[in-house]
């Protein structure tokens, strides 16, 4: 039981880093099609 604690918690910290990273590249992708789309209507 104590040692896959620290497993749970290496897995926990590491798919929060891999989420962060997907919003961050989602958040990016949205901004820009944003961007591209109000470029084309003006």
């Amino acid at each position: 039981m104590t040692g896959k604690v620290p497993i749970v918690l290496l897995g926990s910290i590491a798919s929060t880093a891999l989420w962060s990273l997907f919003g961050a590249a989602l958040s990016a992708l949205i901004r820009n099609m944003v961007a591209a789309v109000t470029f084309a209507f003006v």
